[in-house]
């Protein structure tokens, strides 16, 4: 069974692609996996499919959204993401939509998986299409974000035209500027509340891509509940708890019923998950077990591999104490 190509899209050179990239090929070995980088992940390409997202950044379509484009946020807004301190991340999570289309329409690809970088793919997606055959796309974040299979490419033409109309609302950005200066000065105009009034205004057909089909699901966010059992990590954050077995990786509901993790997206939690995860999935295949739901639970995904924790660990140790020092001789 083939599947539709996976693509990333993703500026600087973050730790985590590195396990991101090979877990997507550890599970989908027989799929097309394109990223969408910058010179920095160039050296993805060793792995994967690379494409220099320059390369996408013209057309009709992004020559409006870089004339309409305007930073709607508050004071205290997260507008740079580690791997490019210049770059405007607000913009950039508008402006990947641009580029994911664009490379698409020159590729012919109509369907296609599209994943945020930080997301561990863990199962074979080939034999998920069929679930969400009958909608223009899935959805991620609280039903918040179109992201998982995009059925036709069209679904996000409209996105990226609903997205230039918007800031064409003049009225409507003011008030929000006004709403971010006096109320909420974390919050910021982002491609996700865009995504809400493109669905809110148009047709298109969607479905959440944690719904639990066949019992399995793919993640939100691990750092969501979900309804799902929970453990809380010693920094103070709950996750949710991922069970570990020869057969894969799983949540556990509050009724005891054991649902397949398909992805786990690892937004806001340590370094090491990733590494963990790589590690575990490449277990999972050499038992070549993936099908079999009879193996015993014995540990949780964040108890797994105590020195992959212990090496990121002495790692940041040493990271802040050297950046300590240099701060009171005033070097830094």
């Amino acid at each position: 069974m083939t599947s539709s190509p996976i693509i990333l899209c993703h500026y600087g050179n973050s730790p985590y692609l590195k396990y991101t990239a090979r877990a997507l090929l550890a599970s989908n070995p027989n799929s097309r996996i394109i990223i969408l980088g910058d010179e920095s992940n160039s050296w993805l390409k060793q792995h994967i499919e690379h494409h220099h997202f320059s390369s996408f950044e013209t057309g009709p379509h992004i020559e409006k959204f870089n004339q309409s484009y305007r930073l709607v946020a508050g004071k205290k807004s997260p507008m740079r993401k580690e791997g490019d301190e210049r770059r405007d991340w607000i913009d950039f999570v508008f402006r990947r939509w641009f580029i994911v289309h664009n490379f698409c329409r020159s590729q012919k690809i109509n369907s296609f998986w599209h994943f945020d970088s930080d997301n561990m793919v863990l199962s074979d997606l080939s034999t998920h299409e069929v679930k969400f055959k009958d909608f223009d796309c899935t959805e991620q974040c609280g039903g918040s974000c179109m992201n998982g299979f995009i059925s036709n490419l069209n679904v996000v033409t409209g996105y990226i035209s609903k997205i230039n109309e918007i800031f064409q609302r003049t009225e409507y950005l003011d008030n929000l500027q006004k709403e971010f200066d006096e109320e909420h000065p974390t919050y910021a105009f982002t491609e996700m509340r865009a995504y809400r009034i493109y669905k809110s205004e148009s047709k298109i057909k969607t479905t959440r891509l944690a719904s639990i089909i066949d019992n399995s699901s793919f993640d939100d966010c691990i750092c969501s509940a979900d309804d799902m059992e929970t453990e809380k990590l010693p920094s103070g954050t709950v996750i949710k708890k991922v069970h570990l077995s020869n057969s894969g990786f799983f949540w556990k509901t509050q009724t005891g019923d054991y649902v397949k993790a398909n992805s786990i997206n690892l937004s806001w939690v340590p370094a090491y998950f990733f590494e963990a995860t790589y590690k575990h999935l490449l277990k999972v295949k050499r038992s070549n077990a993936e099908a079999s739901h009879t193996s015993t639970f014995t540990t949780t995904l964040s108890q797994a591999f105590p020195l992959t924790q212990m090496k990121y660990r002495l790692s940041d140790f040493a990271r802040t104490t050297f950046t300590r020092i240099l701060r009171r001789l005033k070097i830094a």
